[in-house]
């Protein structure tokens, strides 16, 4: 984007005219100009040929300058928009982590349950095991007590 004369602070519209009709219609244009082609022009001195052509040099530095802040502004911002997706994804992951072994431990919880469920139910009573008595054993207790 071209700048326009009217930019610059030390010139006035009579200035801007001439310099118009001199094919001078931008910035760019005085800044590129040699201050004899300037002093051709009506009324144009050196010494202000020279203090046009500073300005004009001067503002198009500031306006590249200004373009280099802002491209640095834009790049800081990129950067931490970056940043901030990046801790946005580690903070995902962390949920997700923190969600898996919440899962897991209700799992685990869920399991201790089932296993003291299945704790308190009565297990059967194991028999004492009774050998037979042979058929030529004799009860001795028994035989006590039919004798006495």
């Amino acid at each position: 984007m071209k700048s326009t004369l009217e930019h610059l602070t030390n010139i006035n519209k009579e200035t801007i005219d001439l310099l118009k009709g001199a094919g001078i219609d931008t910035i760019e244009k005085l800044a590129s100009r040699k201050v004899g082609d300037l002093t051709k022009i009506k009324g144009i001195t050196i010494l202000t040929a020279v203090n046009y052509i500073q300005e004009a040099i001067e503002f198009l530095n500031n306006k590249e300058v200004e373009a280099i802040e802002k491209t640095a502004n834009i790049s800081k911002v990129s950067e931490n928009v970056l940043k901030s997706r990046s801790e946005i994804s580690q903070r995902k992951e962390g949920l997700k982590e923190d969600k898996l072994k919440e899962e897991s431990h209700k799992e685990k919880l869920k399991k201790q349950t089932v296993s003291k469920k299945g704790a308190h139910k009565k297990k059967p009573l194991k028999k004492d095991k009774v050998t037979p008595k042979k058929k030529d054993e004799i009860d001795i207790g028994y035989l006590k007590d039919i004798f006495s």
